[in-house]
């Protein structure tokens, strides 16, 4: 079944990106470009064989170029934000887990600081990872 899947997602990039390259419109072409990058990310995440991911990179690789011809941005807004969110869960999980650090050692739980500064390390931590795989 899943041999399937991945023969009609590559067909259908190799239809959108026919498309595209066929296309009046430099709207349309995005648009099919697009289209036709998905499946073929698609289709190379469900690819077991190092030879056709390879191929797929190829393809997608063409696909980003003419992309960034056509000045079409390729950092997606996961990429830009996730930095900032993981930079400042770690700096909000210094200020929590230190109380000396935020003046605030008189007259409070400092158990409710400290889980606090462990569930924004542990955030921190989630966000990087998710980085990470999304730069592989």
């Amino acid at each position: 079944m899943a041999r399937n899947n991945f023969n009609d997602y590559l067909k259908k990039g190799k239809e959108f990106y026919e498309k595209a390259l066929k296309s009046k419109t430099e709207e349309d072409e995005k648009r099919y470009l697009s289209l036709a990058k998905s499946f073929y990310k698609t289709a190379k995440s469900l690819s077991s064989y190092p030879i056709q991911k390879e191929r797929i990179n190829n393809v997608l690789e063409e696909i980003n170029n003419r992309l960034s011809i056509m000045g079409i941005p390729l950092i997606s807004l996961e990429n830009k934000i996730l930095p900032v969110l993981i930079f400042s869960s770690f700096i909000l999980c210094l200020f929590f887990l230190s109380m000396n650090f935020t003046g605030a050692v008189v007259g409070t739980a400092k158990n409710d600081f400290s889980i606090l500064g462990i569930l924004f390390f542990i955030g921190g931590l989630i966000f990087a990872f998710v980085y990470a795989r999304s730069k592989r």
